[in-house]
């Protein structure tokens, strides 16, 4: 067993680089997303930037960036060679609750309370599909999300109990899926 106690506060979430698993990212309320190195156990990149908890993390399939959303409302991309931010995607207006890669790269979506949004990696200056949240619940939130079909559709889940599957870049309604 391998225990690394490092930050002060709690971590929320962990990615695993697809090329090297010695290679870990943590997501954490202390504001940072962290590189560690297992084999040598030790803290290797503090990317800093976020005004707020850090919420989740992805890896792109590539091995070079790392994207990250918080509590602050903002998405950030960030390349791992430079240890620099790249992208700071700010359309949300509440915590950024999950960010993940499509399968391929090409695309990494963003979950809030309030709206899913679909990114190309090509042009992040808009969202290449937006789904808002039509409950009027306050408690009802979405609260993670995952490509699926070939990086076609997306599944979201929602706090209430909610499934959804919706195709991607499709505003007919009837295209969306719900399941209670």
């Amino acid at each position: 067993m391998l225990i690394l106690k490092d930050h002060t506060e709690g971590i929320s979430d962990i990615s695993v680089s697809p090329s090297n698993e010695s290679l870990i990212y943590s997501a954490c309320f202390d504001h940072t997303l962290c590189q560690y190195d297992i084999n040598s156990i030790k803290r290797t990149i503090t990317f800093e930037g976020h005004k707020k908890g850090v919420w989740c993390c992805d890896h792109h399939p590539n091995d070079n960036i790392i994207v990250s959303g918080s509590n602050d409302s903002t998405v950030k991309l960030w390349d791992i060679s430079s240890e620099n931010n790249i992208e700071n995607i700010t359309i949300h207006k509440n915590a950024i609750y999950d960010v993940q890669f499509s399968k391929d790269g090409n695309l990494f979506g963003s979950c809030s309370k309030e709206l899913i949004c679909i990114w190309d990696m090509r042009n992040r200056s808009n969202p290449l599909d937006k789904i808002e949240n039509e409950s009027k619940s306050k408690d009802d939130f979405i609260y993670c999300l995952n490509f699926i079909d070939n990086d076609k559709s997306i599944i979201t889940g929602y706090m209430d109990g909610t499934i959804l599957i919706a195709k991607i870049n499709d505003n007919n309604p009837d295209s969306k899926i719900t399941i209670d």
